[in-house]
């Protein structure tokens, strides 16, 4: 794929975002394991599929008036990318793409957050309707729908309930498909996604991501940066390992599995 002059394709572009910043190291990730996700729907399917991909956002602190910090409750909205299929084959090859997209439905999430309170019929639709919305795509035969949650400033490794802070944090079972829960590593130099799907799509996800390594030894992929070309390197290393989940709610899926892959950042 080419990636030249990304640097100035970035500089121009995601000055329409709104914002000056590079992308976060969350988006990155998410934006890697989404592309591995699409480029293995469609090596099942034969063919892409329409998608959707629905990132969560906080909602606290963000709403006019604003909700408490610590605020109890399901206080998350998303938001979402809708592709058609032609869309999902363009996207899942093109990384700055993906990342400029992902990172644009985002910022729109965030600004969308002040209206849930004021006005009545968004805010039913943002926190409840929506969801609704995508679980039927999701349960139907046309879309693929790919769920990413960011667990990574949630600080678990700093929890001590009498017996020490944890070594090691991860999830329990999770009755959804296709969910990415991104959640800090214990020294703080990466990023540990947590990646819900299916065992007869795992090796799926394993050569997709053996691409990314490809890409990661291109220049031209590290040249994504500001005006000043400095580069951003996405990984340093990946390490995979699987565990195996007994979970019969799942319909098609008789033994779910989930991977965790971990992004060393550098």
């Amino acid at each position: 794929m080419p990636y030249r002059n990304c640097g100035r394709a970035y500089s121009t572009e995601w000055k329409s975002t709104g914002t000056e910043r590079p992308p976060s190291r969350v988006v990155v990730v998410s934006t890697i394991l989404t592309q591995a996700l699409l480029r293995g729907d469609r090596a099942k399917h034969g063919k892409s599929r329409a998608s959707l991909i629905a990132q969560a956002i906080n909602v606290r602190e963000r709403t006019v008036p604003p909700v408490g910090k610590y605020s109890c409750g399901t206080w998350v909205s998303i938001s979402y990318l809708d592709f058609n299929p032609n869309q999902s084959h363009e996207m899942e090859q093109n990384y700055l793409g993906m990342v400029l997209k992902m990172r644009e439905a985002t910022v729109q999430g965030v600004k969308d957050c002040a209206r849930i309170l004021s006005d009545r019929e968004f805010g039913k639709w943002v926190l409840v309707d929506s969801y609704f919305h995508a679980a039927q795509k999701a349960s139907g035969p046309d879309y693929k729908v790919i769920w990413v949650t960011d667990w990574s400033k949630f600080g678990e490794y700093e929890l001590d309930f009498g017996f020490g802070k944890p070594v090691w944090v991860s999830l329990a079972d999770v009755p959804l498909r296709d969910l990415l829960i991104l959640m800090n590593t214990k020294d703080n130099d990466g990023i540990e996604a947590v990646v819900f799907t299916c065992m007869s799509r795992t090796w799926r996800i394993w050569n997709a991501m053996r691409i990314f390594e490809c890409l990661q030894r291109s220049h031209d992929t590290q040249r994504f940066g500001p005006e000043s070309h400095q580069p951003l390197n996405l990984f340093s290393s990946i390490s995979i390992s699987s565990y195996l989940i007994n979970d019969y709610s799942m319909r098609d899926c008789m033994f779910p599995r989930f991977v965790v892959i971990t992004l060393f950042i550098e």
